[in-house]
């Protein structure tokens, strides 16, 4: 961001807005490079991205309709793939004249940016940034014109990758959640496996990850017998989760700890295919995929191409799988990419 840059942009009002959580987490640092450069942002949202942006802004409003001000951008994150509020934001933009970018913060469900019969939708922001070649390359095979896509890395995961816990606040952030400072912590991050197809709702056939069959017994009991009676095992199930928890699993909502707690006071993480999951692996925890355990499970099931699952789990991405270790890709830049571009497009 060069100074002739910041000095055409200081007058200019940009609009943010988020509905998922991880959305608000991958916008977060760049809001904060955006706002410690001297613009003007409004941040907009509804639940439960509120929660995390409350975490580090007073001032945050509650989503109703599109707001009347006038606003040089807009600036949004692009979560879970079933709610329908990003596309009819992108149409209003449109209709306002407004450019708009969105930040598509993980690889699931990009049947989102198709219709039913296999169209290209029209409600789609001006510019899409993804988080690596391996998405943008999906998403144009897929029939998305490439001069929408911009690679710019995962701000969230850049985070991830540049942050640890000292030991001083894990023994405090234990104290606070009233866990033994020598207890072993596992943390499993949860996602809901689906039954049915992406355009399809879900059933009785969908459930939680953890509840899953593993060579005749629940995933999550699998797992604790893995462990064994001496370690805490926190779970965050999904919201539309109904798995129950017993007496050695704990839930943990963001609003006793963010990801970035739950990532500096676990020992251990399991996961699938959540963002989790790559954060665990971006932090540095050793993270362990599942997916060897489970009985009748294939990608789709995640809203996951298999193409990309094959990328990810491939390349580590995904914890340690089969016989791929762990590995981190490298998003360092990231914020730096996301701002930079939005500072491109002010007008």
């Amino acid at each position: 961001m060069n100074s002739e840059n910041l000095r055409q942009a200081a007058d200019k009002s940009i609009l943010i807005f988020s509905q998922q959580a991880g959305s608000a987490a991958a916008l977060i640092p760049v809001i904060g490079k955006l706002m410690s450069a001297g613009l003007m942002l409004d941040i907009y949202a509804l639940p439960p991205s509120d929660i995390v942006y409350k975490k580090h802004y007073s001032k945050i409003m509650s989503w109703v309709d599109f707001p009347a001000k006038e606003f040089s951008l807009l600036l949004t994150g692009y979560g879970h793939p079933k709610h329908t509020i990003n596309r009819e934001i992108f149409r209003e933009a449109g209709k306002r004249g407004l450019f708009s970018i969105a930040f598509l913060d993980n690889y699931k469900g990009l049947e989102r940016f198709l219709e039913p019969d296999g169209g290209l939708t029209h409600d789609m922001p001006d510019i899409l940034a993804v988080m690596d070649s391996a998405a943008k390359t999906a998403l144009a095979d897929m029939g998305m014109p490439e001069d929408k896509l911009v690679v710019t890395g995962h701000p969230y995961l850049e985070k991830c990758s540049l942050t640890k816990m000292s030991e001083k606040v894990k023994t405090e952030t234990k104290k606070k959640l009233s866990i033994p400072e020598d207890k072993e912590v596992c943390f499993l991050a949860s996602e809901i496996i689906h039954s049915h197809s992406f355009y399809e709702p879900c059933d009785a056939g969908c459930g939680s990850l953890f509840d899953m069959d593993a060579g005749g017994v629940a995933l999550k009991a699998k797992i604790v017998e893995k462990e064994g009676k001496d370690v805490l095992i926190l779970v965050r199930p999904h919201p539309n989760e109904k798995n129950k928890v017993d007496n050695r699993l704990r839930r943990i909502g963001f609003e006793e700890a963010d990801e970035m707690t739950v990532l500096g006071i676990s020992d251990r993480v399991y996961g699938l295919t959540s963002m989790f999951t790559q954060l665990s692996v971006a932090y540095g925890v050793p993270t362990y995929n599942v997916e060897p355990f489970l009985s009748g499970w294939s990608p789709e099931n995640s809203f996951l191409l298999p193409r990309l699952w094959n990328y990810l789990a491939g390349h580590g991405y995904l914890g340690d799988w089969k016989e791929v270790k762990a590995s981190a890709p490298d998003h360092r830049g990231a914020v730096d990419a996301v701002a930079g571009l939005v500072l491109s497009k002010l007008k």
